[in-house]
This record gives structure tokens, C-alpha cells and sequence, in this order.
């Protein structure tokens, strides 16, 4: 059972770290986006 939640958790972290991949590139992009607009 220990065995079982400790692979759980390693999966959740590895989700998190996709999440907060995902986050600062779509931030980034989001800016770059913005930046792009505004110059036209």
C-alpha cells in the first residue's frame, strides 16, 4: 500500500511540474502575443 502511494505521489509530482511548465510557457507566449499586438 506504501509502495503504491509513493508511486502516486511521484506521479503527482511530475504532473505538477507539466502544469507549471505549461503555465510559464503559455505566459510567455501570452506576453509575446500582447507585445506583438501593441507594436502593430
Amino acid at each position: 500500500m506504501a509502495k503504491k502511494l509513493g508511486v502516486f505521489m511521484g506521479l503527482l509530482d511530475d504532473l505538477m511540474l507539466v502544469f507549471l511548465i505549461a503555465v510559464l510557457v503559455g505566459g510567455v507566449g501570452y506576453y509575446i502575443y500582447i507585445y506583438m499586438g501593441s507594436k502593430k
